[in-house]
């Protein structure tokens, strides 16, 4: 049995060096989703997210869910 969750979610603009290593971030939002089951948060996450950036620049990091 599914129980509904709640997620926060925290979103992040990073720069990274030329091997790919994180260098800098930038807190840029955070919301409380909805997690369903088959979709994903990242998805649900750039319907959401104001601003046009590229994937590789965003980090989205799940920071609490709750279980209804």
């Amino acid at each position: 049995m599914n129980k509904n969750q709640q997620v926060k979610v925290a979103v992040f603009r990073v720069t990274r060096n030329a091997i790919g290593d994180i260098t800098s971030s930038e807190f840029l939002e955070e919301f409380w989703i909805q997690k369903k089951s088959g979709v994903s948060i990242d998805y649900t996450v750039a319907k959401l997210l104001k601003g046009d950036y590229p994937a590789d620049e965003i980090v989205i990091r799940e920071i609490l869910t709750v279980a209804l």
